[in-house]
């Protein structure tokens, strides 16, 4: 990427870094997906490469004719891409793009409003835990049990130790087999968390 050719750069900074499988709206992929669902799946489908990387003459031919095929697959995405076969991409519908619209305004809600935190500002600091994806902040019970994490899983660890390798008088075994299910820690985490306003 250091040695990236200037035009090639400028090109990526002015946006053309992604493709079109088909048409419609927001529904551009990455180069390289592209590159993996055309080119590579016929190299890797039935006919293509597969099989033929042992047989040194067979992979030699299949090589001089791939520009041949290849320009041949071009040619007839496109004429079929022009009659209408693939004209949008299959999530483009009113139902999607709804439920697009719907998050949209929830994340701008977020945004905006009083209950989010910059989880990351280095001049204001949040004074609490803070969820790191929403920015919102642990309600009290969450954040008094992710401080007590390391004290939970302490005593979790030394009753696992107890009742698995310790032998009972009474039975002359331990309590628990060591395969047995292992208690649940029940520690509270930021999934548990609403919003939560900076005055509370």
């Amino acid at each position: 990427m250091q040695r990236i050719p200037s035009d090639l750069l400028e090109s990526f900074q002015n946006g053309h870094f992604v493709a079109k499988l088909t048409n419609g709206t927001f529904n551009s992929v990455w180069i390289d997906y592209v590159l993996e669902v055309t080119e590579n799946k016929a190299l890797k489908s039935s006919g293509g490469i597969i099989g033929l990387t042992h047989q040194d003459t067979a992979l030699a031919r299949w090589f001089l004719s791939r520009p041949l095929t290849a320009e041949y697959s071009l040619s007839f995405s496109e004429k079929s891409a022009q009659s209408g076969t693939c004209r949008s991409h299959h999530t483009d519908t009113a139902f999607h793009r709804k439920a697009f619209n719907i998050d949209s305004d929830k994340l701008s809600e977020l945004f905006t409003s009083d209950s989010f935190i910059d989880p990351f500002s280095v001049t204001s600091p949040p004074e609490k835990l803070v969820n790191f994806a929403t920015g919102i902040r642990a309600a009290a019970d969450v954040q008094c049990s992710l401080l007590k994490w390391h004290d939970t899983g302490e005593d979790l660890f030394l009753k696992f130790a107890q009742e698995r390798f310790v032998i009972d008088d009474s039975t002359e075994r331990p309590q628990k087999g060591f395969y047995e299910p292992v208690q649940k820690s029940k520690i509270k985490t930021m999934s548990k968390s609403v919003a939560v306003a900076p005055s509370q």
